[in-house]
């Protein structure tokens, strides 16, 4: 249960970490324009650990043991919740550096660096990358570390349907 609520956070939260830095302006923009997508599939693998989520017109899903139910969350919630943590200081972020072009799915990004921290919480400082369509101000694709602790995150946003 613990890895499944560290996952949900790292996949929701990752994105949105940087609200006070002025150099990652794009990344706040980023956690609206997802909040504001109809629909998304997120792929997410926290070292030996995979789960997906999805959005469709407002619903959440996750996968569980292999099982697709609903979420038992509104995921724009919690983005929301955590971009006033980032504003209120009670998520820190450093570090955050602008690292190129790639293209990730077929899609043009741009790749963004940094470093996130909830002081006080016992949990290691998290090193992300960021893929962030050009065209379209989405995330594409999500890698961190905290720790010995790695995850990977896949977005895609097109042919996402309800599994119930």
């Amino acid at each position: 249960m613990k890895r499944t609520v560290l996952t949900t956070l790292l996949t929701i939260a990752s994105p949105l970490s940087l609200a006070l830095d002025p150099a990652c302006t794009i990344l706040v923009e980023l956690s609206e324009a997802k909040i504001a997508a109809p629909a998304w599939h997120a792929v997410s693998k926290l070292d030996d650990f995979e789960t997906e989520f999805l959005k469709v017109d407002g619903k959440f899903f996750m996968k569980n043991a292999g099982e697709w139910m609903p979420a038992p969350f509104n995921m724009d919630e919690t983005e929301r919740k955590t971009i006033d943590s980032l504003r209120a200081g009670e998520i820190k972020v450093t570090g955050c550096t602008a690292a190129g072009e790639e293209t990730v799915q077929g899609v043009r990004t741009r790749a963004f660096t940094y470093t996130v921290e909830v002081p006080g919480s016992g949990i290691p400082a998290v090193q992300t990358r960021i893929n962030v369509g050009v065209d379209d101000g989405l995330p594409y694709r999500l890698s961190s570390a905290a720790g010995e602790t790695k995850q990977h995150v896949t977005y895609r946003y097109s042919g996402v349907k309800t599994p119930l």
